[in-house]
């Protein structure tokens, strides 16, 4: 029997199955196994789909892998201070006759910072002149007396220490005349007047508080586990941060780490000696990012991706879609990762220099799906 072409319905399959099986042999097992070879061969029943129509590409924003040196290692917040930090005063009293600096000043060594009235100080000066003068006459008279007989030893000893003592009373005169005056000891910045013009001073009263910034100090906070695993900070090499644009860094000496850990933080403390920077005013109290690093890994170049390019499998396993230039198309990449910086992410395995993945709206992607860089509304 032949059958048309065409499309039939269940039903019509059940009555060409009963027409073309032999009398006597119906059963209803055989007609149910030749309604559905009838469906297979005379297309009974509905047809199958037509193929759906491509799914459209998908704009999605794109970045290409590119190692990064500036950001390898362990970052931390450093804190600049000044070398050494100190409350200036006069070894003399005296009222402050002048005080030119001002808050925020920054001064070379040996400039004038501040003057007492020096007044008082000339007339010591030049009353221990006179004094020495008629101290060194009468010492000159005592020897040649002495030499005639007319003066005894005893007596021209006193001569002698009384010209010493006129000396030594001139000398100290003439220090207490130039510490009158008040020069910057290195190269300071001025944090603080503490005192006024015209204010009567003791000997030793602060007058100005004044930073050292001929070389600075970074004190940057670190986790117990780093101080564990460090091996002696010697064995490592510390950048300050300038400019992180531009990757303009600062390499920091290593001086000393506190013993005791925080008690609070539980961190301990780690100083590193800075050049000072002659293209750009650092004070102390403010704060740089400062990159750890051992000296072995520095030639490792790190790659960096944003946080909102990393997506998560069903299993829980971390990985990014990878773009396949070719076929336009992405697969899933599996990544290890390593430390968190701000918005982005250290992948230490699974990517390679030049690699294309997608940086935002992951949750939407599958495997060979097919995208193109995204290029504005």
């Amino acid at each position: 029997m032949t059958i048309p072409s065409g499309r039939y319905s269940i039903g019509a399959c059940l009555r060409i199955a009963r027409k073309v099986m032999a009398p006597g042999v119906f059963t209803a097992r055989s007609l149910v196994l030749l309604a559905g070879s009838v469906l297979a061969l005379a297309g009974c029943g509905e047809r199958a789909a037509p193929p759906a129509a491509e799914a459209p590409e998908l704009p999605v924003h794109m970045m290409v892998v590119e190692p990064d040196r500036m950001m390898a290692g362990r970052f931390f917040v450093g804190q600049v201070e000044a070398a050494s930090t100190v409350d200036l005063a006069f070894q003399v009293g005296g009222r402050l006759q002048t005080l030119p600096v001002q808050e925020g000043q920054t001064v070379p060594a040996g400039q004038l910072l501040a003057a007492l009235d020096p007044t008082d100080f000339r007339l010591q000066v030049e009353k221990a002149e006179v004094a020495a003068a008629r101290a060194a006459r009468d010492l000159e008279r005592g020897r040649q007396l002495n030499a005639q007989g007319f003066v005894s030893e005893a007596m021209l000893d006193g001569y002698e220490l009384a010209a010493r003592e006129a000396r030594l009373t001139l000398e100290q005169a003439q220090r207490n005349l130039g510490h009158a005056r008040l020069a910057a000891p290195f190269d300071a910045l001025v944090t603080r007047r503490l005192q006024e013009r015209h204010a009567m001073l003791q000997a030793g009263a602060p007058v100005l508080r004044v930073h050292n910034l001929a070389e600075l100090r970074m004190h940057v906070h670190v986790p117990e586990m780093l101080v564990r695993h460090a091996g002696g900070f010697e064995r490592h090499r510390a950048h300050a941060v300038l400019d992180e644009s531009t990757g303009e860094v600062l390499e920091l000496q290593y001086l000393e780490h506190a013993a005791e850990a925080d008690p609070v933080s539980q961190t301990y403390r780690v100083s590193f000696a800075m050049p000072r920077p002659q293209d750009r005013l650092l004070l102390p109290g403010m704060t740089l990012p400062v990159r750890i690093s051992a000296r072995e890994a520095l030639a490792l170049e790190a790659i960096w991706i944003p946080l909102g390019a990393l997506d998560t499998s069903a299993e829980g396993v971390l990985h990014v879609w990878r773009y396949d230039e070719g076929s336009g198309s992405v697969s899933r990449q599996r990544v290890l990762v390593g430390n968190v910086r701000n918005d982005a992410i250290m992948v230490v395995d699974g990517l390679r220099a030049g690699d294309r993945i997608v940086t935002a709206g992951v949750a939407h992607l599958h495997e060979g799906q097919r995208v193109r860089p995204f290029s504005g509304y």
